[in-house]
């Protein structure tokens, strides 16, 4: 059985439980395309595009996500947080793009981890200590009136 490329752990939570289960959505995506990476026997090229649509996919939910709960807490810098938003999707896709390509899985598995990574420790750290902040005052209102729940 092959190993994971990143381990889940309580040291990526952010304490956000919305943003935490995206993230492990991220992280699943990236261990997927690794697990057909590490496989010899994988053809490769059936799963290059299908992840990195995948992964730009979830990261425009992501950053969705991220700008809704900024709003909902009264973030002031949140027209220039958005234009930062747009700025990583540009560069997700000139280098999905470059990797598509040069069908370089490699390359494009290292993107990957490493862009999240960078992204959850660097770039969104100040937001989501603003977050955190702001929820510890101010719970998460649910305003769905409806009380079932989806049951597949």
């Amino acid at each position: 059985m092959k190993t994971f490329f990143i381990v889940w752990s309580d040291e990526l939570k952010t304490g956000i439980p919305i943003l935490d289960e995206q993230y492990r959505g991220l992280v699943s995506i990236i261990n997927s395309f690794y697990y057909h990476r590490a496989d010899v026997n994988s053809d490769i090229s059936r799963i290059l595009v299908p992840t990195a649509e995948m992964f730009k996919g979830y990261v425009k939910i992501n950053f969705y996500t991220i700008e809704k709960l900024l709003l909902q807490a009264g973030y002031p810098d949140l027209e220039k947080y958005k234009k930062f938003h747009m700025e990583v999707l540009k560069k997700i896709s000139v280098v999905d793009k470059k990797y598509r390509a040069a069908r370089d899985a490699d390359g494009m598995l290292t993107f990957l981890k490493n862009y999240w990574l960078k992204f959850i420790r660097e770039d969104e750290f100040l937001v989501i200590h603003y977050l955190k902040q702001f929820y510890s005052t101010h719970p998460p209102v649910d305003d769905d009136d409806d009380d079932d729940e989806f049951v597949g």
